[in-house]
């Protein structure tokens, strides 16, 4: 640049022109390659944002390496190979010192505002993987959990059949088996359509039916419009099976459950009846859905209880408002 800013490449003949350079130029990445070596060295020994002030302190100390390499050229090296140029006067050593310090602080400073703003890029980064990995992880303890919860409640109603009408257990344990396959192959998914949650509560509201016949009724009205929509798997049917575990179901007090869709939520409402032992109660299945949409979608359901009826609203989730997959 020296060379350039003084008009030597206009005054002297190219060639020598070229071998000033040649000679800048080697003893520059001698430098870049010492002191380029000795950072990566420190970068690798306090990585991190966390160790970013020790990084800083030994910046300066690259001055001294930096110092040796050049004052040996300038003294020992430069006067046995440089060629000598017409018109053109050598900076003295105390201008190449001082000019090069400040050049390689300035670099160094900043690199290492690069390399800290990556390293906390790569801490953010690392933390939404953590949380996410966190979030997948409850997901699938809280998806395991309904599996027994599930299959105790199914069992007690087959207990009840074999008790009291084996030709209506036999149907039940098929039954049971279609809805209970079908459930686990959705076990693994965080979202399913609307649709596909609808075709195993047909199934599973059979099962009811069998056990409690016409003191139970179901009534279903949802737009087809909402249908592509996606909900948390079991989360209709644990709706249903919270109506039916806590309240009477019986002749004289028959429990009916109308499933609609309202705006962007699928509503599942029954009319109170609860029983003693139940009144107050909150059950898993409930805590447990909510969770799960807390985590795929950050959206949450909701309840109302006027005293004679009880509505659970469960939010439908467009394809855009997941979390993960």
């Amino acid at each position: 640049m020296s060379l350039f800013y003084q008009n030597a490449l206009y005054e002297v003949p190219f060639t020598i022109y070229f071998y000033k350079w040649l000679e800048y130029a080697l003893v520059t990445v001698v430098l870049i390659v010492t002191l380029r070596t000795l950072y990566l060295y420190n970068l690798k020994k306090y990585p991190g944002p966390e160790n970013r002030k020790k990084r800083w302190l030994f910046l300066p100390l690259l001055l001294i390496p930096f110092s040796i390499i050049l004052c040996m050229y300038l003294f020992f090296i430069e006067p046995h190979v440089t060629t000598e140029i017409p018109g053109y006067v050598q900076p003295n050593t105390r201008t190449l010192v001082i000019t090069g310090s400040i050049m390689l602080l300035v670099n160094e400073a900043a690199y290492t505002i690069l390399i800290y703003i990556y390293e906390l890029n790569q801490v953010k980064v690392k933390a939404e993987q953590l949380e996410k990995e966190k979030a997948i992880a409850q997901l699938i303890n809280l998806q395991n959990q309904m599996n027994p919860h599930f299959l105790f409640n199914s069992l007690n109603t087959l207990v009840f059949l074999i008790e009291n009408d084996k030709d209506k257990s036999i149907d039940f344990v098929h039954k049971l088996a279609f809805f209970y396959k079908r459930m686990v192959s959705q076990h693994h998914k965080n979202l399913i359509s609307l649709k596909e949650e609808l075709e195993y509560i047909e199934a599973y509201t059979k099962l009811l039916k069998i056990r409690h016949g016409g003191n139970l009724n179901f009534n279903f009205t949802i737009r087809e419009d909402v249908l592509t929509n996606y909900v948390v798997p079991m989360s209709i049917q644990i709706g249903i099976e919270n109506a039916v575990k806590h309240n009477n179901v019986s002749q004289r007090h028959p429990l009916t459950i109308t499933i609609y869709s309202q705006n962007q939520e699928i509503v599942i409402e029954n009319n109170l009846q609860k029983t003693e032992k139940n009144i107050g109660v909150s059950g898993l299945g409930i805590s447990n859905i909510n969770k799960r949409y807390q985590l795929v979608a950050n959206k949450t359901v909701s309840t109302e209880d006027n005293g004679s009826v009880y509505r659970l609203k469960i939010p439908l989730i467009h394809k855009d408002d997941k979390k993960m997959d």
